[in-house]
């Protein structure tokens, strides 16, 4: 079997489900658990079905850990009304700055040591974010501080369609709001009590946001991040709207696509200066994580990081590669250290995307090239691989994008046509400008010229693929009978 991981993977994330819907006794999963894996060691023909009820089990028994709150976690001293708290813990994001640009402060994620509340101090656990209104000190990761505010639960949403951000944050950990006075109401007891792999990687962020910001005007440079860093924090709303309505707002955001081109260009430059094959694939798995965190460590990067690492791993055993096997893998290690991110709309629409490439787009590709003039070949086939794949994506996913976005975009097959050229060329010389850069800064100078080319394209693109009448449509909530039906018609037909 080639790919061994497909059905694990399905049987981890149904018990996942499971536990989320049903929530069933811990103590009578251990009970199955436990019997199917007597029956999975035994000669039998139930032992592939037993040995999937034992990931089913595991998926239930790591929900259950992840979501369960120890008696003294900061959810467990949330009140209905904001309540006043002195708290002391370690900032483990990389702050930034607020979107308003009236306010001056910055957002990070805090791990909560110690809540003082009623003039008693007491242990506690937990990820709060926090809030911090003219900072007398800008924090940074690894800081290890004193806040004062107010702590309050995250907002439900107030109208049905509307995002979920007390979802979201949970997700992610974080079951709770800071609201820190503004001034003196924060303290740094001391600095570096992080990783410092990780503080040398949002240095190195940090630097290339530094780069950016000087040599671009701003509209360009918020795009420049968006591209290569992930941030969309100083996108102009219009710009934004029309990436997402031209199904292309994929490309606005670090994804898989630009982890395989930064995969594609350190082989190159390694194998360039020479160095052998094993060396290659330890410095080019080392130089994904780094890229990993130093994007934020978002759902579809992490799923492409770590199917890089499968695919680095096979080539170090000298074994056959199945893209099937690296999505279950990576699935796997993602959905064990968070189980919650299965209901991640980034995680979904990340394993879809991929999913759909490698269903439709064999089949599509053939087909596109048998009506594709042929006194170019290399042409026609470049042309009808780029159109396949967008197509297949397009399949794959418009149920997922009318499900969260509430929207379907045809023109997202000619949209995404005319950028991924165009947005496969700025990532790749701008993280090699950008990097080379935090060495010999006048090398960014000596290209922004060509990148603010390239981006105008891309913005004249978007831009004039929006305006095509019916290009995109406003659709109502779809129910679950149309998705569970579209994807059925996808299985069969597969």
């Amino acid at each position: 079997m080639r790919s061994p991981l497909i059905l694990p993977a399905l049987a981890l994330s149904s018990g996942i489900l499971l536990a989320q819907w049903l929530t069933p006794p811990v103590w009578l999963v251990f009970v199955v658990g436990a019997i199917s894996m007597l029956i999975s060691v035994l000669p039998s023909a139930l032992r592939v079905p037993a040995l999937m009820m034992v990931w089913g089990c595991v998926g239930v028994l790591r929900t259950a850990d992840t979501t369960a709150l120890p008696a003294h976690h900061v959810a467990r001293t949330l009140r209905e009304e904001p309540v006043a708290v002195v708290g002391q813990g370690m900032v483990v994001s990389d702050p930034m700055e607020l979107l308003d640009p009236n306010e001056e402060g910055q957002v990070a994620v805090i791990r909560v040591r110690h809540l003082k509340i009623d003039q008693r101090w007491a242990p506690a656990v937990g990820l709060v974010r926090a809030r911090i209104l003219e900072p007398r000190i800008p924090l940074a990761y690894g800081d290890e501080v004193v806040l004062e505010g107010a702590l309050s639960r995250v907002p439900s949403p107030g109208n049905p369609g509307q995002f979920d951000w007390a979802a979201a944050l949970s997700r992610h950990h974080i079951q709770a709001l800071l609201s820190v006075k503004p001034h003196h109401a924060l303290v740094r007891l001391r600095k570096h009590q992080g990783r410092r792999w990780i503080e040398a990687v949002y240095g190195l962020r940090h630097r290339v946001e530094q780069l950016i910001d000087g040599a671009f005007a701003p509209e360009h440079a918020g795009l420049l991040r968006s591209f290569l860093l992930g941030q969309r924090t100083n996108l102009d709303e219009r710009l934004k709207h029309a990436f997402v309505e031209t199904g292309t707002i994929h490309l606005l955001v670090v994804s898989g696509f630009n982890v395989g081109l930064v995969a594609w260009l350190l082989e190159f430059g390694l194998r360039w200066i020479g160095l052998p094959l094993r060396l290659r694939l330890v410095l080019s798995g080392i130089c994904l994580l780094g890229y990993c965190v130093l994007t934020g460590m978002q759902a579809p990067v992490l799923r492409a990081t770590v199917m890089g690492w499968v695919i680095l791993g096979a080539i170090w055993l000298d074994r056959l590669m199945s893209w099937p096997n690296a999505l279950a893998a990576a699935a796997l290690v993602i959905l064990w250290a968070n189980p919650l991110q299965l209901f991640d709309p980034g995680f979904q629409l990340s394993f879809g995307a991929v999913l759909s490439l490698l269903l439709f787009t064999p089949r599509l590709h053939g087909w596109i090239v048998s009506l594709l003039p042929t006194a170019v070949p290399w042409l026609s086939r470049h042309v009808a691989l780029l159109l396949a794949s967008t197509c297949a994506v397009w399949i794959g996913l418009w149920p997922l994008l009318a499900w969260y976005f509430h929207l379907v975009a045809p023109i997202s097959v000619v949209a995404n046509l005319l950028l991924v050229p165009l947005v496969s060329v700025l990532v790749s010389v701008g993280n090699v400008v950008l990097l080379g850069g935090v060495v010999a800064p006048p090398l960014v100078d000596w290209f922004a010229g060509s990148l603010t080319a390239l981006l105008n394209g891309i913005v004249a693109c978007v831009s004039w693929c929006h305006r095509i009448p019916g290009g995109w449509w406003v659709v109502g909530h779809p129910s679950w009978w149309l998705i569970a039906g579209s994807y059925s018609l996808v299985a069969v037909t597969s």
